[in-house]
């Protein structure tokens, strides 16, 4: 929801995204796709400062959860930034984006607990955090 109390198209995108059936790598390629605001083939810090906010704020409306602040928000986003940005070239390709989504411990579990849905990589990890 934005600061208006309106959920805006990006966060009805994603919701419906998460929530859907279909295979994940295309749900993670349609996000971003739709994220990648001037469709370079890359995203820039404030293309996913957007996808971010509106990603928790839509999700949040969706599952009852209080939402954080706006600023709170935007500073996760530059530690993410930091975090998907592997050759910290500025910019995240979809690689990158894609490795930080499978590989993302935060994401997976709150995949996990609202969805049921899990990726490979993450169940593997799951097995053998419990052996």
């Amino acid at each position: 929801m934005n600061d208006d109390g309106k959920v805006d198209i990006y966060q009805v995108f994603i919701a419906m995204a998460v929530f859907s059936a279909g295979n994940f790598d295309d749900k993670i390629k349609s996000l971003f796709c739709v994220f990648d605001l001037d469709g370079n083939g890359d995203i820039e810090r404030k293309e996913l400062s957007c996808f971010i906010m509106s990603g928790v704020f839509g999700l949040c409306k969706m599952t009852g959860l209080p939402q954080p602040s706006t600023m709170g928000i935007q500073t996760y986003t530059v530690a993410v930034f930091k975090e998907i940005d592997d050759d910290q070239s500025g910019i995240v390709d979809y690689l990158e984006f894609e490795k930080w989504i499978k590989n993302s411990d935060p994401i997976q579990e709150f995949l996990l607990k609202f969805t049921g849905v899990q990726t490979f990589e993450r169940s593997v990890r799951r097995k053998n955090e419990e052996f």
